[in-house]
């Protein structure tokens, strides 16, 4: 065990990005963009416009949400919603609607791997996060690997999602380890809550026949994609928020497993929590990131991580507790150097 989670005692959050799915097999999203290519390729419901995108593209450097992103900017220039209408080059052919189809194809065919390699992927290297003493893991991937990985080894884990009444507050488990997937999730299906004139959303969890059944074509419930657009004010994002704040606030220790740092609204959310009191600590799990050297850490990811960085590390502040390690190793053998 970490001698940071020992000192903790519990009061942990695990916070997992999109590297914690990768020893399952699941692809991130440079991968989720080759696999785009090769179906949009060979189907899309705007051809065309696929063409003109894939010319305007750099392929080897852009990830699938960032080709997302690209074009929802270019859709508000062709509906006249961005003051570089007229300055843009674009095909007659091209329209805001043949662009928003090739988004609604990007979208399906990346959920849809994600549902794909999800179905029999090896989930044994999350049982030490499932089975630890923590406060709550928090997701922002779509995937079901943690309540997979929970299920095999009789672990109890639990999103809240069924029980959510489409309201401001998000209701965190007492009686199981809270998963809050702040992202969304692949097995999330919208429900009407109650009775009245104006209906209340709510979530139902499908079982995995159901989600089968669907085979990723369009029914996910309030999936967050895309660079910069996942903070709304609508769905299920400001409860979900509001109940990774309350997590926040009972740990002394986050553990951030293949996390890029590029979620504003997740980075603000640790940068309060750790500018509130001194005692907090940070572990970021990370291969690809150099364990003593805090100086590039600070100019990666967001704006708001470097700030964050800059005022956690000790050695640039005189008599201040080391607050914050990288750990140079995959997600694959972490969790049980971590929590056993």
């Amino acid at each position: 065990m970490h001698d940071w989670v020992a000192d903790a005692a519990g009061k942990i959050t695990v916070l997992l990005g999109a590297g914690a799915s990768v020893p399952a097999g699941l692809p991130m999203s440079r991968g989720l963009t080759d696999i785009v290519f090769a179906a949009l390729d060979e189907r899309s419901r705007a051809p065309r416009t696929w063409e003109f995108v894939k010319e305007h593209v750099d392929r080897d450097n852009t990830d699938v949400e960032q080709l997302w992103r690209s074009l929802e900017d270019l859709r508000h220039v062709l509906v006249r919603q961005s003051p570089w209408t007229g300055l843009v080059d674009v095909p007659a052919t091209v329209t805001a609607k043949s662009v928003a189809e090739v988004q609604f194809d990007i979208f399906d065919v990346a959920v849809a791997s994600l549902r794909n390699c999800s179905v029999d992927a090896p989930t044994g290297y999350l049982e030490p996060l499932v089975t630890a003493d923590i406060v709550g893991i928090v997701t922002l991937n779509f995937d079901t690997l943690v309540e997979t990985a929970a299920a095999a080894c009789g672990a109890v884990v639990a999103t809240g999602a069924d029980d959510w009444e489409g309201g401001f507050t998000w209701p965190i488990p007492r009686d199981a380890t809270p998963l809050l997937k702040l992202h969304g999730s692949l097995d999330w299906h919208s429900v009407v809550r109650g009775r009245g004139p104006i209906p209340r959303s709510g979530l139902e969890t499908m079982s995995r026949e159901a989600e089968l059944r669907f085979n990723g074509s369009g029914i996910y419930s309030d999936l967050r994609f895309g660079l910069e657009n996942k903070l709304t004010q609508d769905g299920t994002m400001p409860a979900l928020l509001s109940a990774f704040s309350e997590l926040l606030d009972d740990s002394d220790l986050v553990v951030a497993v293949g996390y890029g740092f590029r979620d504003v609204h997740v980075d603000v959310a640790l940068d309060r929590w750790a500018a509130s009191n001194d005692a907090r600590r940070l572990l970021v799990v990370d291969p690809t990131r150099k364990p003593d050297d805090l100086e590039a850490l600070e100019k990666s990811g967001s704006a708001w991580f470097g700030h964050m960085i800059a005022g956690l590390r000790h050695d640039v502040w005189q008599g201040r507790t080391e607050r914050i390690r990288v750990i140079d190793e995959s997600a694959g053998t972490a969790f049980a150097s971590l929590f056993r």
